[in-house]
């Protein structure tokens, strides 16, 4: 992306061009989630810009191009893309709630680090700061325990 030289205002015509192409090309699914992803990553935009981006997309190109791209993008977010990205992110939530509750604590209670990964990532962020907080091991303990017995 750095050798395509373009200034950050046209990031939304990069884009734009980015999904013509992966909406004219004959690629499989797993291809166009793979450009989809390196778009993503190098051209993020805000919330504007991807209306402007989308509005582009529906005035130059024609019905089925559009749907062709977005059946793409639908596969990107549904084929797990985005949810392995979360997944990733929690995991290291919770390896770093760990890590800390061992260095705080001085001990890894038996199956802190798998009751940790069965929480969504917002709650693992209230959880961190429960732990930094907290002068009782016990007490973040009990707090894990109410976070799961919530989420069954």
């Amino acid at each position: 992306m750095t050798r395509m030289n373009y200034r950050k205002k046209e990031a939304i015509k990069v884009k734009a061009a980015i999904a013509r192409m992966i909406a004219r090309m004959q690629l499989d699914q797993a291809k166009s989630a793979l450009i989809t992803i390196f778009s993503d990553t190098y051209i993020p935009l805000n919330e504007d810009e991807r209306l402007e981006f989308h509005n582009i997309l529906y005035k130059e190109m024609n019905q089925l191009e559009v749907e062709k791209y977005m059946e793409y993008t639908t596969y990107y977010h549904t084929q797990g893309w985005i949810k392995g990205r979360d997944e990733g992110r929690a995991e290291g939530r919770a390896e770093m709630l760990v890590n800390s509750f061992k260095k705080k604590f001085g001990t890894e209670p038996q199956g802190l680090r798998d009751n940790l990964l069965k929480l969504s990532p917002e709650i693992l962020d209230d959880l961190i700061y429960t732990l930094f907080t907290s002068n009782d091991a016990q007490h973040f303990l009990q707090m894990v325990e109410k976070e799961l017995t919530k989420n069954q």
